[in-house]
């Protein structure tokens, strides 16, 4: 699912006299909205036709910064802005079609706009139309025209685009397989602090894909996503740990990391640390504990759970597995599947 990126405008503070300190509604005094100065001034600007401001302002009633939230005038000013040129209205306008904020959802309509926008050189924007042609988001897939959107963003500095253009490349998916380029893009991306791509840098080195095999370099980036809370790059610090490799070998320390990946809810994590329990590997070995693990990861089609799960039931008493049922349905919630990001 594409984060969508909602473009806000940085003003300068001008002190200003709030208007109708009260309003009356159904004979009641009420305090009245509270307007920062920042959006008086950028309204009035707005209001003489400065794109920006008017770009500023939409963004300012959806999210109810500066102003209260006013779906119907966030759509009037941002479509006012994108309608005369601003590529980030422009984009914003795509973001709410997309997402079905404040507007129906309408992906033609989404994809009118991120064209526009990126044809006005938004960077985001053609990452989105990237994602929509590998997704097949509105359209048919097509990971050729997915590629080329990415690689316009990629160039123009995008880590997000610039991990997804690595990632195609290396397993040759609507480009040329080329390992070497690919990992040529991760990199850039790796050290702007992006860590899906640290991730897959790092796995690259482990595997010696596009890169010589190289685990201190795949421990150096696993290391560097794990601290930005990747669970892949938390589990496969913990796999480090566990079997010594560049790091002293370290249940305790690779229990952490397993942890804190399966708090996440991610799939992996959750099999491996059930897989811990069961063996008493830097814990106490615990059936039901490791059975309540198992039993998280196979909910989400992990097979290998699933396997373990059956066979370990097969040792466990009925109290132990009724104990360890419970435990799994008392234990955090799944990942949001998508996530909604203001800039």
């Amino acid at each position: 699912m594409v984060a969508l990126l909602f473009v806000a405008l940085a003003a300068h503070s001008v002190s200003a006299q709030r208007a109708g300190a009260e309003a009356r509604i159904g004979g009641v005094a009420r305090p009245a909205p509270v307007l920062t100065p920042e959006f008086i001034e950028l309204k009035i600007k707005a209001e003489e036709g400065d794109l920006a401001a008017q770009s500023a302002v939409g963004w300012m009633y959806y999210s109810g910064r500066g102003a209260p939230k006013n779906p119907s005038e966030a759509i009037k000013w941002t479509g006012k802005a994108a309608e005369r040129g601003h590529a980030g209205a422009q984009f914003n306008l795509g973001a709410m079609y997309e997402a079905g904020l404040v507007l129906k959802q309408d992906f033609d309509e989404a994809r009118k706009w991120y064209r526009e926008a990126a044809s006005n050189g938004d960077a985001d924007a053609m990452h989105n139309l990237g994602a929509f042609y590998e997704n097949g988001t509105g359209v048919a897939p097509d990971l050729g025209e997915a590629a080329s959107w990415y690689r316009k963003a990629a160039d123009l500095g995008d880590p997000e685009s610039q991990c997804k253009l690595g990632t195609l490349m290396l397993a040759g998916r609507g480009v040329p397989q080329d390992a070497a380029e690919g990992v040529k893009w991760l990199l850039k991306a790796a050290e702007q602090g992006h860590p899906d791509a640290q991730t897959r840098l790092a796995t690259a080195y482990a595997q010696g894909q596009g890169v010589p095999q190289d685990f201190t370099q795949a421990h150096k980036w696993w290391s560097e996503a794990a601290k930005l809370g990747n669970a892949e790059a938390q589990t496969n610090m913990g796999w480090l740990h566990t079997k010594g490799h560049v790091v002293k070998q370290d249940f305790a320390e690779a229990l952490k990391w397993i942890r804190t990946a399966a708090d996440q809810g991610y799939a992996p994590a959750q099999f491996n640390l059930g897989i811990m329990y069961s063996r008493g590997d830097g814990v106490v070995a615990d059936n039901v504990e490791a059975f309540k693990w198992f039993t998280l990861a196979a909910r989400q089609g992990e097979q290998k759970a699933m396997d373990a799960r059956d066979v370990l039931a097969r040792e466990m008493p009925r109290e132990q597995i009724i104990e360890g049922r419970l435990r799994a349905a008392a234990a955090v919630p799944l990942r949001p599947l998508f996530r909604l990001e203001n800039r």
